[in-house]
């Protein structure tokens, strides 16, 4: 039995749909203006995106409640596809900061399951898949992290300045802090998924009781 949405809804939903349009524009612009603009316009061509994609926003703003939880899964795993590339670009390549999504991915299967009216099993088998995709995606995004750190020449002197090391740290090391870096965070990935999604669904319970 499906459900109406409450303000919560309305707002995950909007927070996840309504800045595809206006970043997507902006940093298509951007990169437009750098291959065809002069340098002194990039920043304007792309606050132009920006701008556009705005006011596109206001004018779907219903659009975004309409469309509900009913995406198709390949469509909503394009979305977090998309955020993540956006979020490892913002913070210069470091995967880790990803992990943050989560809190979105949880809540957002939890309230699906609500909505669409799954069995408990269905909505424990959703946000477990979920949190193996996004867990899958982040590996893979670890991956090719730790590839291209492990060929640049300057990882051992920024791993030296950003964790205040007295000197470089050696090959191993690094290796070292890939792995255990690497593993700590996938682990920490699926279970923050699935944490949001289990407290999601509590804190459901709990109102309709």
């Amino acid at each position: 039995m499906n459900m109406t949405l409450n303000r919560f809804d309305k707002l995950l939903l909007n927070v996840i749909y309504a800045p595809i349009l206006p970043i997507a524009l902006f940093l298509g612009t951007w990169w437009i203006g750098i291959i065809w603009i002069d340098d002194g316009r990039i920043f304007l061509w792309a606050l132009a995106g920006l701008v556009i994609g705005v006011l596109v926003d206001l004018r779907l703003y219903r659009c975004w409640l309409k469309v509900n939880y009913r995406r198709h899964p390949v469509y909503t795993s394009m979305i977090y596809l998309f955020y993540s590339i956006c979020t490892l670009g913002l913070f210069m390549g470091m995967p880790i900061f990803n992990i943050f999504l989560g809190i979105f991915t949880g809540s957002y299967a939890a309230r699906k399951a609500i909505i669409l009216g799954y069995s408990q099993e269905a909505t424990n088998r959703l946000v477990a898949n979920i949190a193996l995709m996004t867990t899958i995606l982040l590996a893979i995004m670890f991956v090719c992290s730790a590839a291209i750190a492990l060929h640049d020449p300057y990882t051992a002197a920024n791993l030296r300045g950003m964790l205040g090391l007295p000197v470089n740290p050696s090959r191993k090391i690094i290796w070292l802090i890939i792995i255990i870096g690497g593993s700590l965070g996938l682990l920490i990935q699926y279970l923050l998924v699935c944490s949001v999604g289990i407290w999601t669904l509590k804190r459901y319970h709990r109102l309709v009781e």
